[in-house]
This record gives C-alpha cells, sequence and structure tokens, in this order.
C-alpha cells in the first residue's frame, strides 16, 4: 500500500485512514524529466526514401515514447488491502497500454472489463477507469501488480505488490515509435496522394498540446521529381502513387 489520503468503503461506511497505519508512507515527488528522451531527425541527404500514407516524414522533439506491457497469460493472484488482508485480482491476458506517468511510476493498465477485483463480502470495488495492471519504477525498473482504484473511492487508494521472479516471464515490455507524452514535437505527415496532388499535415506539439496544426497540397510536377518544402524541410518526391512515396532529402535544418 501506498497512499495514504484515502477513504475506504466498508460495509457501507466510509473509512478514513491516517498516517499511523503501519505501512503507508506518502507516495514520491513527480519524476519523469528522465524519461522524456530527445529525438532529432536523421536522414541521409539525397537518399531514396519511402513513406507509407500515414506516415510521419519528419519528427523531432522532446517526447516520452508510448510503451506497452504484454501480459502472456491470465493472472489470479490476491493483493494486500485495507489492514493488510489480502483481495483477488484477475487480468486477462494480453496487452497492459501505458496510460499515465505519475509519481515516478509508469501504469500499465487492463482495459476495462478484462479485469476484475473483489474484496470479500463486498463484491467488485472497481469502477470504469481505474487501473488494474501492472506499474514500474521510473527509477529503478522495478515491478509492481497495481489496482488503482481511485475512481471507485472517491479519493486516492493504491495497492501494490511486487512482481516475483516467478512472475516476471508473464510481462514483456514493448516501446513503439510513437510519441506518449510530448514536451515539445514536430512532425510532417504524408496524407496520401489523390487528384493529382501531394497532401501533407504539418503539426507542432508543447507540452502534450497540438499548438499548431496545419495542411500542405502540393502539385505534381508532370515532368519530374516534385520540390517540396515544410517549414525549411525540403525534399523531391520522385514516384507516388495512393499508398505510398518515393522521396529524397535535400535539406532538413532550418
Amino acid at each position: 500500500m501506498r497512499e495514504v489520503d484515502f477513504r475506504y468503503r466498508w460495509a457501507g461506511f466510509v473509512i478514513v485512514l491516517v498516517l499511523a497505519l503501519g505501512g503507508c508512507v506518502s507516495a514520491p515527488p513527480e519524476n519523469v524529466d528522465s524519461l522524456f528522451v530527445r529525438t532529432d531527425f536523421h536522414a541521409p541527404l539525397d537518399t531514396p526514401l519511402v513513406a507509407q500514407t500515414g506516415d510521419s516524414v519528419f519528427v523531432e522533439g522532446m517526447f516520452i515514447h508510448k510503451e506497452v506491457m504484454s501480459l502472456s497469460q491470465d493472472l489470479h493472484t490476491t493483493l494486500p488491502g485495507l489492514l493488510h488482508v489480502p483481495f483477488p485480482v484477475s487480468i486477462q491476458k494480453g496487452e497492459l497500454p501505458m496510460v499515465s506517468v505519475r509519481g515516478g511510476w509508469k501504469y500499465f493498465c487492463a482495459k476495462d472489463g478484462t479485469a476484475t477485483v473483489t474484496f470479500p463480502g463486498m463484491g467488485s470495488m472497481i469502477a470504469p477507469g481505474d487501473c488494474v495492471g501492472v506499474r514500474q519504477s521510473a527509477t529503478d525498473g522495478r515491478l509492481q501488480w497495481v489496482v488503482d482504484n481511485s475512481i471507485y473511492n472517491h479519493a486516492t487508494a493504491i495497492w501494490d505488490r511486487s512482481v516475483t521472479d516467478k512472475e516476471r516471464p508473464l510481462l514483456t515490455r514493448s516501446v513503439t515509435g510513437e510519441p506518449f507524452s510530448a514536451r515539445a514535437m514536430k512532425r510532417i505527415i504524408f496524407d496520401g496522394f489523390y487528384g493529382g496532388q501531394f497532401h501533407f499535415t504539418f503539426e507542432d506539439w508543447e507540452s502534450g498540446t497540438a499548438k499548431d496544426s496545419k495542411a500542405f497540397v502540393f502539385d505534381r510536377n508532370p515532368s519530374g521529381d516534385t520540390l517540396v518544402g515544410i517549414h525549411g524541410k525540403v525534399f523531391r518526391i520522385a514516384e507516388a502513387n495512393n499508398v505510398q512515396m518515393t522521396y529524397r532529402w535535400v535539406k532538413f535544418q532550418d
């Protein structure tokens, strides 16, 4: 148990837990700066490249990469709850996407309807949006099974126990190239070739919010390569159809 400022439902009564309860400590301070990775664009000049419709052909910025934790088989276990009384937790096998980064932890949560949490004599103890899954320390990589049923309890309520060595092989973490949370990011998306024109979207993100998004359209040059320039990034399109384009970078520095 990691959080102390919460109310816990018990047979229709609300019990307020205080710091005097054994094993309760305050949450660590927010520390996610180390998770933001500077990703700069490094593509070779004058080299044929291929982009599929919907691909980002230019990406730069500072962002946390999207991660997924895969559970290889159904999990049926218990976590220590109120006064350390264990309660049952079940999670269906499948992907647990990372849904938040807070208190120095990355939270990977099962989709609503794929996990159950009960307590003796009380039935289900989670509400839609509560997190049931696993969390990983952003500082040392430790893994814990976690139930955050703060929505159900109407106040902060987080329960956990360490993932054992025997359970560890059930979990596989993967990192995608997509941003989970962007502090600053710029990208050009190839939206397709149709109507004799190339369509792109330029996006500029800051602090997780798109502060600028603009569409660009270029007519195809009927007699050769089409030269495209978007915010100082210049490339030549050699071939294109409704699913992809072949292009070469001319310049990608402002």
